[in-house]
């Protein structure tokens, strides 16, 4: 079907016109336009991150044998200034292990990129060990209450051995961008 619609809308889009004789069709054929470079565009932003995925390294695939370790690590609650004690299995992500210990971490996608609810601040030695975020979580992150250059989104963080250790602090808050669409209204 995608042969035939993209063929339904070139011939729209570029079959060539005598010049525009109104407004109405100047805006028709822009707003045409438009939507067929912004649905190529998602078309093909879909097909890069699926290629970024499929190059990324397989860590739950190199840690099948160790599956089933545990890895002890903190969660620091930066309202209260609480450090909680978590653990974790290897190959799982950050985010299940901090809302499974309810340390006031929402987690509102569930770890399908979709909020930055799962936000925290990465320590510096835990920075160099991470891979890069991807491009998708970084435009979340743009999104994020208290922006850190140390922000990352703890769905994205997989449990390995060397976060052992390792502190992960919680910002002051966070919103959800989908429950929390009108800002809380200041009191005069």
């Amino acid at each position: 079907m995608l042969p035939r619609l993209s063929c339904l809308f070139q011939n729209i889009l570029f079959k060539a016109k005598p010049a525009l004789k109104s407004d109405n069709e100047l805006f028709s054929q822009s707003f045409f336009r438009n939507s067929w470079m912004l649905y190529t565009r998602s078309i093909s932003s879909k097909a890069n991150s699926q290629k970024e995925n499929e190059n990324r390294p397989e860590t739950e695939n190199l840690e099948t044998e160790t599956q089933g370790e545990k890895v002890k690590f903190y969660i620091l609650i930066s309202k209260t200034g609480e450090k909680v004690e978590v653990e974790g299995n290897i190959g799982d992500n950050v985010m299940r292990v901090a809302t499974a210990n309810d340390v006031g971490m929402e987690g509102a996608c569930e770890g399908t990129l979709a909020c930055t609810t799962c936000h925290v601040y990465v320590e510096e030695r835990i920075e160099e060990i991470l891979s890069e975020p991807s491009r998708e979580e970084e435009d979340l992150l743009d999104q994020a209450s208290f922006l850190k250059p140390n922000s990352r989104l703890s769905c994205q963080i997989k449990i390995t051995k060397e976060l052992e250790g390792a502190v992960f602090a919680l910002p002051l808050g966070t919103v959800n961008m989908y429950v929390d669409k009108d800002p809380p209204k200041k009191k005069s």
